[in-house]
């Protein structure tokens, strides 16, 4: 397999900012890439996958594909979550195709073996000829579903495809400590996640528009052309928000004085906090590669990106309030929240398609970086190079 990149493409890549470049544009359109990115960025640490409430009761079950491996997130008996992968050791087909509910096994939808919601097998009807044939009559090596390793943060599922990441403390812990005092608790959903929305563009340039790229914020989005403080840099030039630059974590913060200049007052109740001090500031975050977190004074968006190939990907976004948020009387503020939500993703959305388009272009090349801009692109574009050349490594080998 030719090796996403050159040598001196990854040098060029690795120089100061000042001297560097990005990622040739083939990185967002070729399967090369996208496969190097599947085994050696989303295969070999933790990713974002779903969100607990998919699976609320004990013995609901979702399958769900991550990037060509079928999984299942499954609610035990007592309350936590299970990921399995979706494969039945005998017949190479997934378990389940469609969601259950409430199910107090699983059933093999190709030769109804059934399993415990833990993943072990209890039954392998007629494997022997007889209705009534146990897991102890079939007689191979393995028999029951692989489980995940997986954790859940803030109503998130994340999972460890490879089995070898750190673990997962130390890989949220940038993130957490942002947010150390939120009563995760007192939060609560007015509905279910978003359903998934489909963008024609590849996951990076997703993932540097939402966060990284904040120089385009007053040029893009019509919330944000009429607010003073984008594209929040004061009079003299400095910037008015803490660039997050953090292993893996990429955003920015802000107080809350800003939120309100660029957002206004909902009127909705202010987020529960443990600690009064938490009130005090706002969050635009990425932590890669897969999960996007913003915190406002009284709600926080969470959304999933996974990649549906080099040219696609889907996102499913959820949206958290103060528990008091959530009554009839506070139906219209949140509908308002939502709307101007969506709005901005529509905004974004039509701008990466353009770029995906444009990235195929035959006279296309690496761009320069904008030092007072860019500091955050040029970690990102660093941290998925390595991924490239891990592969490289492991091609070689």
């Amino acid at each position: 397999m030719t090796p996403p990149l050159t040598c001196e493409e990854l040098h060029r890549i690795a120089e100061p900012i000042e001297e560097a470049r990005t990622l040739p544009p083939r990185a967002f359109t070729d399967e090369i890439f996208f496969e190097a990115e599947r085994r050696r960025v989303f295969g070999a640490g933790w990713m974002a996958l779903a969100f607990a409430a998919d699976t609320p009761q004990p013995g609901d079950a979702m399958p769900i594909d991550a990037l060509g491996t079928p999984l299942l997130v499954v609610r035990q008996l007592d309350g936590s979550i299970a990921v399995l992968h979706n494969l039945s050791p005998y017949d190479a087909c997934p378990v389940l195709i469609d969601p259950v509910r409430g199910a107090a096994e699983l059933v093999s939808a190709y030769h109804g073996w059934r399993f415990e919601l833990s993943g072990r097998l209890l039954a392998a009807p007629f494997w022997n000829g007889r209705p009534d044939a146990t897991a102890r009559d079939v007689a191979l090596g393995r028999k029951n579903l692989v489980r995940i390793r997986s954790a859940v943060w803030c109503g998130v599922v994340f999972v460890d495809l490879g089995g070898n990441a750190p673990p997962f403390d130390i890989y949220i812990r940038p993130l957490r400590q942002r947010v150390p005092d939120l009563a995760e608790d007192a939060l609560a959903a007015a509905t279910g996640p978003m359903e998934s929305v489909d963008t024609a563009a590849n996951w990076k340039t997703l993932f540097e528009n939402t966060c990284i790229n904040v120089y385009h914020e007053g040029f893009v989005h019509r919330l944000y052309k009429a607010a003073a403080d984008v594209p929040r840099v004061d009079a003299q030039g400095h910037k008015t928000f803490e660039e997050i630059c953090d292993d893996g974590l990429y955003g920015l913060g802000f107080g809350a004085e800003a939120a309100l200049a660029a957002y206004g007052d909902s009127g909705l109740p202010l987020l529960p906090w443990r600690n009064a001090s938490g009130r005090q500031g706002c969050l635009i975050v990425s932590l890669y590669p897969s999960l996007h977190f913003t915190v406002m004074r009284d709600h926080i968006v969470v959304t999933i990106a996974l990649p549906l190939g080099p040219h696609a990907t889907r996102s499913r976004t959820w949206t958290l309030f103060a528990e008091a948020a959530c009554s009839d009387e506070y139906e219209m503020p949140r509908l308002l929240v939502t709307q101007a939500m969506v709005a901005a993703g529509s905004e974004d959305a039509r701008i990466c398609e353009a770029i995906q388009s444009a990235r195929r272009s035959l006279l296309a090349e690496p761009s320069p970086y904008c030092p007072f801009w860019d500091r955050m692109h040029h970690d990102f574009t660093q941290r998925v190079a390595q991924a490239y050349a891990r592969a490289l490594r492991h091609q070689d080998a």
